[in-house]
């Protein structure tokens, strides 16, 4: 499946998808994606205990859970869409300057697309990492919370989580790990679509994600 070669075989995957970009493996990709959001979502939400009736009750068996976890979902998912346009619009900028082989914008947005493999591993490992960690217990009882509760809700993620192995590893290492492989990915993309130099390729990548890691953060 595509975007699975995207991950373990980029270059030769992307020389192929430069001769015959196909849009059939992004059905499969954006199932991919959507299924590790929501499974990263719903993990984190059986962390997360709230006090009702004097007994913590985890968020996700409440009567308020969907009207968290919708709004939660689809905030992820636009995040992750706006961060992959400014991705996508920076080297299609960088591109035309660079010059190169000209493409077409439809083979561009087909070939840039399948970098978005790298969320659907991200995002897998991150639900892994929720259920890993211990649970919060909250102190209120009700859920989404205030935004008054949001100042109590970071202190005991970083009383909690902070410190934890897991999140270390999820949150901080594979981010960047993540960060570093949507640079590679970008560079191949560039090379396989341009036609142009592996050191002007990587240099239009690291360029591309210098300017997204000062405008948004890894969503």
């Amino acid at each position: 499946m595509l975007p699975f070669m995207v991950l373990v075989s980029p270059l030769k995957t992307f020389r192929q998808l430069a001769q015959r970009p196909t849009a059939k493996g992004l059905i499969t990709l954006t199932v991919l994606v959507l299924t590790a959001v929501a499974a990263s979502e719903y993990a984190f939400s059986t962390r997360i205990f709230i006090k009702m009736n004097d007994q913590f009750i985890v968020i996700s068996a409440t009567e308020s859970f969907l009207s968290w976890f919708v709004p939660a979902f689809m905030s992820t998912l636009i995040g992750i869409l706006l961060y992959w346009s400014v991705f996508v619009v920076s080297f299609l900028l960088l591109g035309r300057i660079l010059r190169g082989e000209e493409t077409s914008l439809r083979n561009s947005l087909v070939i840039f697309a399948y970098a978005l493999s790298v969320f659907a591993v991200l995002y897998a490992i991150r639900a892994a990492v929720y259920f890993a960690l211990p649970s919060l217990n909250l102190e209120i009882s009700y859920w989404p919370p205030a935004e008054a509760d949001y100042s109590y809700l970071s202190d005991l993620v970083n009383q909690n989580w902070s410190t934890a192995y897991a999140f270390q590893i999820g949150y901080g290492y594979f981010s960047f790990a993540a960060l570093a492989w949507l640079t590679i990915l970008g560079a191949i993309a560039q090379k396989t679509t341009r036609g142009i130099s592996w050191g002007r390729a990587f240099v239009a990548s690291i360029t591309v994600f210098l300017v997204l890691y000062l405008l948004f953060p890894l969503p």
